[in-house]
């Protein structure tokens, strides 16, 4: 797990008291976290197939490190907003980040 990612699980399970169920609550929600990491990363990795790019052409296009764009395309970082859209604009494609109502969603 990146620092990054440690840093925001750190955070998220800073919201709860000790009375809740912590352990469970931030599990939930550190799964949700990584589901909308993955769910953008693949999106990402789709988008620069499609357009015939290597991880390296999309660097040289973004100013992105091949190495950062291998991370986010395995979803090991949480990408800044601004990365995001210079990555779409480089792709020609929108980027989403979707909005999950809960786990049992992400299996439909």
């Amino acid at each position: 797990m990146s620092d990054q990612m440690k840093r925001i699980f750190d955070e998220l399970r800073a919201d709860y008291t000790p009375e809740q169920s912590q352990e469970a609550e931030w599990g939930r929600r550190a799964a949700y976290l990584q589901a909308q990491l993955i769910d953008l990363a693949i999106q990402i990795r789709k988008a620069r197939e499609a357009a015939g790019m290597t991880q390296q052409q999309l660097s040289e296009l973004t100013g992105i490190t091949q190495a950062q764009i291998s991370r986010i395309e395995k979803a090991r970082v949480v990408a800044e907003v601004g990365t995001i859209f210079r990555i779409g604009q480089a792709l020609k494609t929108s980027l989403v980040i979707r909005y999950f109502d809960g786990l049992e969603k992400l299996a439909s």
